[in-house]
């Protein structure tokens, strides 16, 4: 076998080649050593290798690359998650809302449960703009119908659902969210109004549960929660959001007075609205 003297890189180091192979990668030709010091063989080789040097080099790189990237990706779904643990105002009998536990009694039942999971299923296409405006004309969801037909229950599932795909959610029922901003008021608040809006505008999706369910003044059309209201909302035109009423659009722009119609209009801008009708599962049976 052909000897080389390593002495540029060390006094009594020598490499014996010991095999010529071609780079996958590249196609150019490369020679493998083993490396001896001292008459002693420290690395002897690796005759399975593939790459070449500088090809080699390059793959690690990328490795360690892509390897950085997903832990970066890893850490953002992890913050993701303890916003939705931190922020979402989720009442105790939706914490095991699933799909799989919700059993239609009704044909609009079993219809909306259907539509629920194919949005959750599809619900990057979604937030890509891959069925955007001009391809389905909505990219959010309104389930309307009376009490205890299992409005929230779908609403949390889908919430769920986008949360194990790594997408940041945030899910707040609308008397619950008002509280939440007048509390910012408060000195020693840990969080301010505009991070609350910021969180809602800024989540990949947001679940806005019990529209019209909210205390507004009767007699003053231009209140503080049809503004704040408003302004969340707003903040959702374009973007993937779900809503979950008692009330039709009437009603609810009714409710909420003078500046009703703008509100219910910014919810049904890109919406499709879905309708429950069947029994209050809460008191079947009675």
């Amino acid at each position: 076998m052909e000897k080389v003297n390593m002495k540029t890189f060390s006094k009594g180091m020598n490499a014996e080649k010991i095999a010529d192979k071609t780079c996958e990668q590249c196609t150019q030709p490369f020679e493998i050593f083993k490396i001896i010091v001292g008459g002693k063989v420290v690395s002897p080789g690796n005759l399975n290798e593939t790459l070449c040097f500088p090809c080699q080099r390059k793959k690690e790189d990328r490795e360690k690359v892509e390897e950085a990237f997903k832990q970066m990706e890893l850490a953002k779904s992890q913050r993701k998650l303890r916003i939705f643990e931190k922020h979402s105002m989720l009442s105790e009998d939706l914490a095991e809302a699933r799909f799989h536990n919700y059993i239609p009694d009704d044909p609009s039942k079993a219809e909306a449960k259907t539509k629920a999971e194919w949005y959750a299923k599809n619900f990057p296409k979604f937030l890509n703009e891959e069925l955007n405006d001009e391809k389905l004309g909505w990219q959010s969801l309104l389930f309307q119908g009376s009490y205890g037909l299992g409005k929230s229950h779908l609403a949390y599932a889908i919430a769920h659902e986008v949360i194990q795909q790594g997408y940041g959610v945030i899910f707040v029922d609308t008397p619950t969210l008002l509280r939440k901003i007048r509390e910012t008021y408060s000195k020693g608040s840990e969080l301010s109004e505009s991070d609350i809006f910021e969180l809602i505008s800024e989540s990949d999706l947001v679940v806005f549960d019990d529209m019209g369910a909210e205390y507004v003044k009767q007699n003053d059309n231009e209140s503080w929660a049809v503004d704040k209201l408003f302004q969340a909302i707003q903040s959702r035109i374009g973007k993937p959001t779900v809503y979950t009423t008692n009330y039709i659009s009437s009603d609810l722009a009714a409710k909420y007075g003078q500046h009703g119609g703008r509100i219910v209009s910014r919810m049904m801008k890109g919406t499709k609205p879905i309708k429950f009708f069947g029994e209050d599962y809460r008191v079947k049976g009675f």
